[in-house]
C-alpha cells in the first residue's frame, strides 16, 4: 500500500499541523531512516523550502530548518490577522454568508489555538480585526449582534463573545438555508 504523505504549501499557518502529520505518517507510522524519510520531505514542500534543504540528508536536520522558516508563530498570526483584515464575503443570502463567515473565523481559531496561547491574545484584542469581522455580518445579523453585546453585563472579552455568539447565529442560519430549501431541519 501506498504511503498517504501529506504536502506543504508553504502557508506558514498550515506548518505546524503539516509537521504534526508528516511525522505521525512518516516518522513514526512508516518505520522509514532519517535519510529515506528526508527524501520524502523534499519530496512534499514547496520549491522555496526545497532550495533550503537541498543540501541536507536526514529529515531531522531538514525539519529544524523548516521550523525556523515556517514555524514562527509571530508570522503565522499575522498572516492570519491580514487574511481576516482583507476577507470579504460572497455574494450570496444572508444566512449563507454567516455561515462563510463562521467557517473562516472557525478555521482559524483552531489554528491560532495551535499556535500558542498568546497569539490568541494577540487576536483577542485586535479591535480593528473584530471590527472589521463585524463589518461583514449582513444588517439583521449585524443588529443581533449589538443587542446582544449590549445586553451583557460585564463586556471583558468581545472576541470570545463574538465567537460563541456566531456560532449560533450560524446554527440558525443553517435552519434558515434548510427551510429556504424546503427540506426538514436535522
Amino acid at each position: 500500500e501506498k504511503l498517504k504523505v501529506p504536502t506543504f504549501d508553504g502557508d506558514h499557518t498550515k506548518w505546524l499541523l503539516f509537521k504534526a502529520k508528516f511525522e505521525d505518517i512518516v516518522v513514526n507510522g512508516a518505520g522509514y531512516d532519517d535519510t529515506p524519510q528526508g527524501h520524502i520531505l523534499r519530496s512534499v514542500v514547496p520549491k522555496q523550502a526545497q532550495e533550503r534543504i537541498e543540501h541536507v540528508k536526514q529529515a531531522s536536520e531538514m525539519m529544524v530548518i523548516l521550523n525556523d522558516i515556517f514555524g514562527d508563530p509571530a508570522t503565522s498570526v499575522s498572516l492570519i490577522v491580514h487574511k481576516l483584515l482583507n476577507l470579504s464575503l460572497k455574494e450570496a443570502p444572508e444566512c449563507d454568508q454567516v455561515i462563510e463567515l463562521c467557517d473562516i473565523v472557525n478555521r482559524h481559531c483552531m489554528i491560532l489555538a495551535s499556535l500558542s496561547t498568546d497569539a490568541v491574545k494577540h487576536v483577542k484584542y485586535n479591535t480593528n480585526l473584530l471590527s472589521h469581522l463585524i463589518g461583514l455580518l449582513p444588517g439583521p445579523y449585524k443588529d443581533r449582534w449589538y443587542d446582544h453585546v449590549t445586553s451583557q453585563t460585564t463586556v471583558l472579552d468581545k472576541w470570545d463573545i463574538f465567537t460563541v455568539w456566531l456560532q449560533k447565529m450560524e446554527k440558525r442560519a443553517n435552519a434558515q438555508k434548510l427551510s429556504r430549501l424546503g427540506e426538514p431541519p436535522t
